[in-house]
């Protein structure tokens, strides 16, 4: 805010008394005092205000009124992005792929059927990986590595099979024409993730779905038999789950590089545990495009550590 302070007169005794003339409530002939503050500070006003500001400006200042200047403005910030993401599954493989199943137990207590991992349960894993990482764990790092490797893996073969698909599909005889298959109630869910790599499994989720869905739709018209659908069905499938099999086999220890570098006992306890860590994962070199920043503070001693130990 701007006020009267920051205005410098060339003649303060005349604009001292049009500011208490506004003040006092004594400015009855206001033409005239509009008059005077012209003739005062329009002709030479760049010597006596700092901003540029307009004759209704300078009258707020004299009033000793708070008026808003770009300083003002570029002091505002706005809130936080926030975005939503829902997605719709139209097929029973699918949904059946994101709900997962609990374990069944029989009358006598004991496990009759194991439970199947879901996709809710996939991204809370995912996410403690992405923690995990976060601070500077680096099996954490390889476990990441991994994942995206496999989903890019994934998505390769699903768009193959797809392909393979579209190729059975046109034995359609000219003149036919199907429409999109289309389900009356979709399952409709709302999605989040704390890292990226849990979102590109649920789009591959949802490449799935529309996957299933023409194959389902193939089998009906008889472009492919039973057998087919079959394979194409698990084998889709069974590219969701091997990625599930991935962040299941995580363990989740409370280390860093920094144990790394003092060589203690948490260290040495988690490579009996888990094994040494790959080195190109330990030094940064291999990591996930998805990954939390490395710490190159902790990097960089681990690297002097082993060239150390290679000259010595």
């Amino acid at each position: 805010m701007i006020r009267l302070s920051n205005v410098i007169p060339a003649s303060y005794r005349s604009i001292h008394w049009l500011k208490n003339n506004l003040v006092a409530g004594r400015n009855k002939n206001k033409k005239r005092t509009i008059q005077c503050l012209h003739n005062i500070v329009v002709p030479n006003i760049q010597f006596y205000i700092v901003d540029a500001l307009s004759v209704s400006g300078i009258l707020a200042f004299l009033a000793d009124e708070q008026v808003t200047t770009m300083a003002d403005i570029t002091d505002k910030r706005t809130g936080a992005l926030h975005s939503e993401l829902k997605i719709e599954l139209h097929t029973h493989y699918a949904t059946g792929l994101w709900l997962g199943r609990r374990a069944e137990r029989a009358e006598d207590g004991k496990k009759a059927k194991p439970s199947i991992m879901g996709m809710p349960r996939f991204l809370s894993l995912a996410s403690r990986i992405n923690l995990d990482s976060l601070k500077n764990n680096p099996w954490a790092d390889a476990a990441m590595l991994e994942l995206e490797e496999k989903i890019t893996l994934a998505n390769q073969k699903m768009k193959q099979l797809i392909d393979d698909l579209e190729s059975v599909m046109q034995w359609l005889p000219k003149g036919a024409t199907l429409s999109e298959a289309l389900v009356s109630e979709p399952l409709d869910i709302q999605v989040y993730s704390n890292t990226p790599l849990g979102y590109r499994c649920v789009f591959l989720l949802l490449g799935f779905d529309q996957f299933a869905k023409q194959v389902l739709q193939a089998s009906h018209y008889g472009l492919i038999s039973r057998t087919q659908r079959y394979d194409m069905l698990s084998a889709g499938s069974r590219l969701i789950r091997e990625i599930y099999g991935s962040v299941m086999r995580y363990r989740s220890l409370p280390i860093s590089r920094q144990d790394i570098i003092e060589n203690n006992d948490t260290w040495r306890q988690a490579i009996e545990e888990l094994g040494e860590p790959e080195r190109d994962v330990l030094l940064g070199n291999r990591r996930s495009v998805f990954s939390p920043p490395v710490n190159q503070a902790s990097v960089d001693l681990l690297r002097i550590r082993y060239l150390t130990s290679q000259r010595s």
